[in-house]
Formats: structure tokens, sequence, C-alpha cells
């Protein structure tokens, strides 16, 4: 069985690190890109089986990312959200966040900074081995 591969976009240097880190030790292969330049690099080659992404990034917000790039992705990989914005308060950052709800619709997950290593390790876990049964 092949090893999966985890998209992991984050550019908090410190959560990037504790993440890739879980994941890693999980038994995952975890690249990681700190820009939304970067996380396009990865993803045309389609090897992620998996995309864990922050919303606020550099020089491509989280939101476009998913929007515009992993929007047809949803359809291949699981995507989990990860962002310092709750999403209770999507109210106050209508705007900007509009287009935020139909990601958390079709995001697997969201998770709210902090938030527990174990239970993104569950999630993770939990989605690739629904993706390999629906797989096979």
């Amino acid at each position: 069985m092949e090893i999966p591969k985890i998209l992991l976009v984050e550019d908090d240097t410190i959560s990037l690190t504790i993440v890739k880190q879980l994941l890693t030790m999980e038994g995952y292969e975890v690249e990681a890109a700190t820009s939304g330049r970067e996380a396009l690099h990865i993803l045309c080659r389609g090897e992620a089986n998996l995309a864990i992404v922050d919303l606020m990034i550099p020089d491509t917000s989280g939101v476009e990312l998913l929007n515009e790039h992993l929007a047809k992705e949803f359809q291949r990989i699981p995507v989990i959200v990860i962002s310092s914005l709750n999403v209770y308060d999507v109210q106050y950052y209508s705007e900007y966040l509009l287009p935020l709800v139909d990601i958390i619709q079709c995001a697997v997950a969201y998770f709210t900074k902090p938030f527990s290593g174990a239970e993104l390790v569950r999630t993770v876990n939990r989605e690739l081995s629904y993706n390999e049964l629906i797989e096979t």
C-alpha cells in the first residue's frame, strides 16, 4: 500500500511544524506549503490524497485557493480547513467570508485555532480510510 500524501497549507511556522510532525508520526507523507503559490505547484502534480488548508495565507487567501483551485478537487480529495476565524463569527466578516460558507459545507472538517492535534489526526485517519474504502 502506498503512503498517503497530505498537502498542508499553513504560513505559521509553529503550527506547520507541529501539524507536520503529528501527521508524519502517524505514518503520512506531508508536503507543506506556506503560500498559495506553493500550494498550487503541489496541487498541479495531483499527488495529494488530502489537503489541510489555513484560510489566512500569503499571496492568495485560503478562501481563493479553495474556491478557485480546490473546488474541483473536493470531488477527488477530502479538504480540512483550519483557521483562527471562528465559524460562528462569519456574520461579522460577511464580505470577506461569504465564499467561506460554501467551503465549510464542502470541507470534511473545520478546525478553529487552537485545535486538538489528536482530533485533527483522528479526522485525517477517518477521511483517508473512508476514501480508501470508496476507491476499492
